[in-house]
């Protein structure tokens, strides 16, 4: 046969390899580099838009500041000249929207100070009903001035309101630029108190969990909407599902609008967000000097805004209820997204389970038949002479090693993997916060050193075992059916879960599954031709024994000699004559085809999920993320990223895995010993809240005495924060003899606080009715409040704090079943009523500074 590829040597196979390598992760990361704003911006401002994330941005703006204030007049400022200009976009400044709501841990009231827009589409059909809502929040936490979160996400939807006012589309489009989302997605429940909320059957939401960078599509309901984000509407695709099974598992913790209007409105819709440098979110380096990219990350959200909410307002198959359902998605270099149903995928491995194991022993049955002919027309010729019984007891172990040795392997990667995350965890935990890519490397290096050393390992050869069995052809073929056998079980598993939890980051498995089957496949028609055109390996044994003839191999003798084992030139041991006869014939046209379809799919597809991962979940560890949970993923990519390669690893040279052991060695030295995980870019978040106790402010068993003198008794700062890191000589007590610190270990959930905010504890065991209770701080009166009964199991509480529009109430003896604002919307906004056992706390929101809450409260 001629050959029309490069045959299968050691040098061939390393030179292929490194190349297909190195151009994945050239592609995959050069593609995730921000790339120049274009000067023609399609109608959009960026000029205009940075402008407007100066102003929204110029310091923080939680919803209980004066500054918040000033943020909201500079959006109208923006919207209402639009309405002026153009009849069909019309501007809400909401401030009579009212409601109620709770979670298992809180009740919340809240009045809403949300801008609507509203710009009216050309189809009169979809002016009620069929519109596209747009989200984003003004508002920030206490700690951060909100650049990326959610500052990039408003200075958006201004250039889009305007944008869509001058290029009219089909459908309605409404935007709600919402205050209160920080303190608990309060302006998205407001909104579904406003009569507009029936306008829009999907949405836009726009986020920041980070720093700038690319945004992604953080999650999606369903493969409908998921249309509007296809690379002919979206120039440069960025999306992944592993990212909303991440969020769905609870590896990533953000809190999102996303979930109010699909769980409390049913919309379907997106949610595009900024996830990139995790570590400045919510501190004071959220601010627009230290955004990565800054112009041209502002950029990246607006394009894919507009690209995904013109398809969303025009293209009708973006509503089709038919493909209301779970969706697989991903992208491929920034180029194009990848999208089909996740049932499809579901019924497509159940088939594949069921007929690919079928088709591939059908392959195999016929190869054996054929083989078994050849074999048997040669014997006829030759009287076989088997060797000793105990030759064929070391010839078997031999034969039963090279069919054990991959999971061998397996276990052996594994084992060194987790020595590994011992010890990242136990000497420099935080190591991946800031490194994440060096630990990658670190252990992909020891997954590619471990594995493909121990499944290219081989016992002494015997001068009885048969040649062929220890070709490196032969020997990829093994591993190629072993790999199949493998993926068969992933699949299986991988079945389960998508029907039972609809995870749909698994369809890695099916693509490789599918890779290994077609190769497996390509390998037995390659092993048919092989046999036909070599001596059949059963008729071994006796061929040294035999006497020379017309027809008898010039070799033979040499053979007959020196054993069937020969050392050729490149220094290559266990290979007969005869088996070197494959590398100039029928092998050299296949291995490079079934190279094709194990190695790089996979390898793109765990190229582009390290990438999100490592940059997504790395310093997500701030936020009170398994430290085990992130290492073992990281773990899980780098074991990908070698796997594919195990049968073609008998032909990869051993000095690749010599080089990466060496920069493991020097890399895992330097981040475990030498680096402090913690730097300018990445630093380390400490957040800390203050508690002060009046005296008097608990109420006692009969009355609540008033309080006439400024007497605090006791301050308490507690610090979040990474435990190692809270020692006194990093992180050292307020500098007040009265005050108390309290060190918060595990739990890094940040707790920013607003300030002032009127805070009182209440109990509910007092029988008889309690009259005014005053807590004053020095000359100035802090918070009054006051309480009585008004049944054994209600009461009304009256509560008035100075300088704040925030409100909390604690009840720490008895839970709340109910509760009402005086004046405010009676009832709880559906779905978010109270469940049995009650809420221990109430949150109010007012829109008003300084303003009375009078609340009946109700327990069980």
């Amino acid at each position: 046969m001629t050959a029309w590829a490069p045959s299968f040597n050691k040098g061939t196979v390393t030179v292929v390899t490194a190349l297909a390598y190195i151009l994945i992760f050239f592609l995959v990361f050069v593609e995730d580099v921000l790339p120049d704003v274009p000067k023609d911006q399609g109608g959009l401002s960026l000029q205009d838009a940075y402008l407007d994330l100066h102003h929204i941005a110029e310091r923080p703006h939680p919803y209980n500041s004066h500054a918040n204030d000033f943020v909201r007049e500079y959006v109208l400022s923006r919207v209402r000249p639009l309405e002026d200009e153009y009849p069909h976009v019309r501007v809400a400044n909401d401030l009579r929207t009212n409601g109620s709501w709770a979670s298992s841990s809180r009740g919340i009231y809240f009045e809403g100070t949300n801008i609507l827009v509203k710009v009216e589409g050309t189809d009169l059909n979809y002016s009620e009903k069929g519109g596209v809502l747009f989200s984003a929040h003004y508002d920030s936490v206490s700690t951060a001035p909100g650049t990326t979160d959610d500052g990039m996400g408003v200075a958006t939807l201004l250039q889009l309101v305007e944008y869509f006012a001058k290029h009219r589309v089909d459908r309605t489009a409404i935007f709600n630029i919402n205050n209160g989302e920080e303190d608990g997605l309060n302006g998205a429940h407001a909104f579904l108190q406003h009569r507009w909320s029936n306008i829009p059957e999907s949405f836009l939401n726009l986020e920041g969990a980070a720093s700038g960078g690319r945004p992604i599509l953080f999650r999606a309901t369903s493969s409908a909407v998921i249309r509007a984000f296809k690379s002919s509407n979206v120039p440069r695709p960025h999306a992944n599902v592993f990212s909303a099974d991440a969020f769905a598992r609870g590896i990533i913790r953000s809190g999102t609008d996303y979930s109010v209007y699909t769980e409390g409105a049913s919309l379907q819709g997106l949610d595009l967000a900024f996830y990139k440098g995790r570590s400045k979110y919510h501190t004071k380096y959220d601010a627009v000097p230290y955004t990565e990219g800054q112009e041209k990350s502002l950029w990246a959200m607006m394009e894919a805004a507009r690209g995904a909410g013109t398809a969303l307002l025009n293209d009708s198959r973006t509503h089709d209820p038919d493909r209301y359902v779970p969706a697989v998605y991903f992208d491929l270099f920034a180029s194009r997204l990848v999208l089909f149903p996740l049932n499809t995928l579901y019924i497509f491995n159940i088939l594949f389970l069921i007929l690919g194991p079928i088709l591939l022993i059908g392959l195999l049955f016929v190869q054996a038949v054929i083989k078994a002919a050849l074999s048997k027309r040669h014997e006829e010729h030759h009287q076989p002479h088997g060797p000793s019984w105990l030759t064929r007891v070391f010839t078997d172990f031999r034969l039963i090693w090279r069919w054990a040795k991959f999971w061998v392997a397996i276990i052996v990667t594994i084992g060194f993997q987790a020595l590994l995350i011992f010890i990242f965890i136990k000497a420099n935990p935080y190591i991946i916060y800031s490194n994440p890519y060096i630990v990658l490397f670190c252990l992909t290096a020891v997954s590619f050193v471990t594995f493909t050393w121990t499944i290219t390992s081989d016992l002494p050869p015997s001068s009885h075992d048969d040649p062929t069995e220890s070709l490196p052809e032969k020997q990829r073929e093994t591993v190629l059916l072993q790999s199949y056998f493998f993926s068969w079980i992933l699949l299986l598993l991988s079945t389960i879960a998508i029907g039972k939890a609809e995870i749909g980051g698994l369809y890695i498995v099916t693509f490789w599954g599918l890779g290994l089957w077609l190769a497996c496949s390509i390998g037995s028609i390659e092993i048919h031709f092989r046999d036909q055109m070599t001596i059949p390996s059963s008729s071994y044994g006796h061929r040294r024994h035999s006497h020379p003839t017309e027809r008898t191999p010039l070799n033979q003798e040499n053979d007959n000699e020196h054993g069937a084992y020969t050392e050729n030139g490149s220094g290559e041991r266990g290979r007969s004559a005869s088996s070197r006869k494959f590398d100039g014939e029928g092998s050299i046209d296949w291995w490079l085809l079934q190279f094709i379809f194990v190695v790089p799919a996979p390898v793109i597809m765990a190229a582009h999920i390290a990438n999100i991962a490592m940059d997504g979940m790395s310093q997500t560890l701030a936020d009170g993320t398994s430290k085990m949970a992130v290492y073992t993923m990281a773990s899980l990519i780098g074991f990908l990223l070698v796997l594919p390669l195990a049968p073609f690893s008998f032909r990869i040279h051993k000095s690749i895995g010599a080089m990466l052991l060496f920069f493991f060695t020097i890399f895992t030295l330097w981040i475990v010993i030498w680096t402090f995980p913690f730097d300018a870019n990445t630093p380390l978040k400490v957040f800390f809240q203050q508690t002060v106790q009046l005296e008097g402010a608990v109420a006692s068993n009969l009355s609540l005495p008033t309080v006439n003198t400024p007497i605090v008794r006791d301050v308490t700062t507690s610090l979040y924060g990474a435990p190692e890191y809270l020692r006194d000589d990093i992180v050292p007590t307020p500098p007040k003899r009265s005050w108390k610190t309290s060190r918060v270990g595990g739990d890094m959930t940040p707790q920013p606080g607003t300030s002032p905010e009127a805070t009182a504890m209440l109990g509910a065991n007092s029988t008889s009715a309690i009259d005014t209770a005053t807590s004053s701080l020095g000359s100035t009166k802090f918070f009054s409040a006051q309480f009585s009964r008004t049944s054994s199991t209600s009461a009304r509480i009256t509560i008035q704090g100075r300088n704040t529009r925030n409100c909390k109430l604690y009840f720490d003896n008895r839970q709340v079943s109910k509760y009402t604002i005086v004046g405010g919307v009676h009832g709880m906004q559906p779905p978010y009523t109270i469940s049995d056992p009650g809420i221990p706390e109430l949150r109010l929101f007012s829109r008003e500074w300084d303003k009375t809450f009078v609340i009946d409260v109700e327990w069980a």
